[in-house]
């Protein structure tokens, strides 16, 4: 059995504030998007950019997040109204909340390690056309 989840659970904390959601994993699209930000070095992930490359993930975050996180509870504003993702999206100052969702994404929709060695490497290639 593979282990494969369609939806991460998630739980951070901003300015004091106990962030909990839900999101589903990234497609082959979203990491597209996502890969200019995702630096692979020792087999970790880590998001790394510029101070411009922060303002592009922005406008990165508005078009996946929306579409893929199904529950953002937790963050509210100084007057203690809830702030939804969108604006958390859209404000420089949740830059913090945008990258960690970001990492969180990246993570949980990636193949682990471990699971990278389950497969045994014992099937044969087939030439194209002739697979049964």
């Amino acid at each position: 059995m593979s282990n494969y989840t369609a939806n991460i659970k998630f739980k951070i904390e901003f300015d004091g504030d106990p962030i909990a959601g839900v999101m589903k994993t990234a497609s082959i699209q979203d990491m597209k998007s996502l890969a200019p930000y995702i630096k692979t070095s020792g087999g970790a992930d880590e998001v790394t950019m510029s101070f411009s490359d922060s303002l592009e993930i922005v406008t990165v975050a508005s078009e996946i997040f929306p579409r893929l996180i199904t529950s953002f509870t937790g963050l509210h504003d100084s007057s203690g109204n809830p702030v939804d993702v969108k604006t958390v999206c859209s404000e420089l100052y949740f830059l913090p909340v945008v990258m960690e969702l970001f990492s969180i994404l990246s993570s949980g929709s990636s193949v682990k390690s471990a699971d990278e060695k389950k497969l045994d490497g014992t099937s044969q290639e087939v030439p194209l056309g002739q697979a049964k």
